[in-house]
């Protein structure tokens, strides 16, 4: 019998959480990446577990060249996520 598939259980942020996420994409929008990353930073500092917040992190630091950065908080993005489900 084959497998069905598992969808990965997604983090609900808090309010706070998402209202920073907002800030963040604003920042982003407008190229602000400097803000853009504080922003996240701040959010994980309520939601250090949040995969999803990681992985915003890592695309920032990799749009600004923080490869090594960017590898590393795609690594954490991915326990954290593998600890949801």
């Amino acid at each position: 019998m084959p497998e069905t598939p598992v969808t990965p259980k997604a983090y609900q942020s808090s309010p706070a959480v998402q209202s920073l996420v907002k800030q963040a994409d604003a920042a982003l929008a407008i190229g602000d990446m400097d803000k853009a990353a504080s922003t996240i930073e701040r959010a994980l500092r309520i939601e250090s577990d949040n995969p999803d917040l990681w992985m915003k992190l890592s695309a920032i630091n990799e749009s600004q060249g923080h490869h090594e950065q960017a590898a590393s908080m795609a690594d954490k993005a991915k326990v954290y996520r593998e600890q949801l489900n």
